[in-house]
């Protein structure tokens, strides 16, 4: 059987090369480019800005934005000044003190020690530190893993009456001289049974780093991550067992308390009036390996890419951090259960948060995530797993606001509305 030839073949074809050719018009390519890719991102942003933008106008942030999707900064802006006296004002290369958010690197260089054979994490404090054999409480006993995952029993020293005008304020020449004046108190319960958030635990941390590698923490803070990691911007406020402080940091900024008595209703965070300076404490001394570290938030998102990429460390001690050992009691307050998700849980330094899965989803959203709060800052940083997303917020007011843009900021980002899943 014969074919019959297609007699409207050539006009196809000449449809078909005209096509082509508008196809390949610059126009006609940016217009495809600009609806699909950036209205929406550009939408995305716009949101995100007046998310901040909130929060700043009540006074409660003063600070640095910084977003990262796939490992790639996407967002990186700063608000308010970084010294109100002198009107100067925060930019992106600002320093920021991190708070207990410090307490993530000291985990890490935990890690390394246990990576490089310096150390067994079931071992017993006093095999480390031998002074705190001696003490009354027994604290010498617990194990460094005990210590990592807030499960020592030991009191955070930060919690007693008058901590910030009496024990901040006092002269330790060392941290043996700290830790069996601060950490030795009662246990609160037996040791490994129960979550408890000790500062104590990663001042001791630091203490039992110095011993194992015969180095300063900041050093060992240098050699291992900052330096590895070209985290420029990054350092550690260092001991100066003086009462005077420590040294000067260029491009740190003050940090501020917000003074009110007006409280907005739907988040109870207060709508500042007036500020003042957080009260004066010497964080090197105080805090050192639980809370002295600064940075700013280019370099928080060099961290994350690191800890994606098991850049410090192989996968399986990666693995110890970001597991939950706790799952009762795990700073409720600012991390609530969701109904229909699993409970709050605590890693080492990583508070494992779960929040109710997306829309046309059944899996709850599981982030890592932790918060630090200082005399005068205020700062948190989050992962959000499968979703390839990173935050870190960062604030010279001491405020909660910080936590309440994280939600919002990644919901935004999700493609949910700002109070999805309720907020915190």
């Amino acid at each position: 059987m014969k074919i019959k030839p297609d007699k409207s073949l050539p006009s196809k074809r000449l449809l078909l090369v005209a096509l082509m050719c508008i196809m390949l018009m610059p126009g006609f390519l940016q217009a495809q480019t600009r609806k699909k890719a950036k209205i929406p991102v550009r939408t995305t942003y716009k949101i995100i800005d007046s998310i901040i933008e909130h929060y700043v106008k009540q006074g409660n942030f003063s600070g640095v934005v910084t977003l990262a999707e796939k490992n790639k900064t996407t967002y990186n802006k700063a608000y308010g000044l970084a010294n109100m006296e002198l009107n100067v004002k925060n930019d992106t290369s600002t320093r920021f003190e991190i708070g207990s958010m410090s307490k993530q690197f000291c985990a890490a260089l935990v890690l390394i020690a246990e990576s490089e054979g310096k150390i067994a994490l079931d071992s017993p404090l006093y095999k480390y530190l031998p002074y705190t054999k001696s003490a009354s409480s027994g604290f010498g006993s617990v194990t460094i893993h005990q210590l990592l995952a807030m499960r020592s029993a030991i009191p955070s020293y930060d919690n007693f009456p008058n901590f910030i005008t009496t024990v901040a304020r006092k002269n330790f020449r060392s941290h043996e001289e700290f830790i069996m004046d601060q950490c030795g108190y009662p246990l609160q319960t037996t040791p490994g049974t129960a979550f408890s958030y000790s500062d104590g635990n990663y001042y001791i941390l630091g203490a039992v780093l110095e011993k194992l590698y015969g180095s300063t923490y900041a050093k060992l803070l240098d050699d291992k991550i900052f330096k590895p990691l070209k985290m420029d911007d990054s350092g550690f406020l260092k001991f100066s067992g003086d009462p005077n402080g420590g040294d000067i940091v260029k491009n740190l900024n003050e940090g501020y308390q917000p003074i009110t008595k007006t409280y907005d209703p739907a988040t109870g965070l207060p709508i500042a009036s007036h500020y003042q300076h957080g009260s004066w404490t010497n964080m090197s001394d105080i805090a050192f390996s639980s809370g002295a570290i600064y940075m700013t938030g280019a370099d928080f998102i060099k961290w994350t890419v690191a800890l994606n990429n098991n850049t410090l460390f192989p996968e399986k001690y990666k693995k110890q951090m970001f597991t939950s050992y706790s799952e009762n009691g795990v700073l409720e307050g600012y991390y609530p259960t969701k109904p229909g998700c699993p409970p709050t849980g605590y890693g080492f330094a990583m508070v494992i948060v779960h929040r109710p899965a997306l829309p046309g989803t059944t899996k709850p959203l599981k982030i890592y995530t932790h918060g630090g709060l200082t005399p005068g800052y205020s700062s948190v940083g989050a992962m959000v797993e499968g979703h390839d997303i990173s935050i870190f917020i960062t604030s010279n007011i001491n405020s909660d606001a910080p936590l309440f843009m994280c939600w919002q900021i990644m919901n935004t980002l999700l493609g949910v509305p700002v109070n999805y899943g309720g907020i915190p």
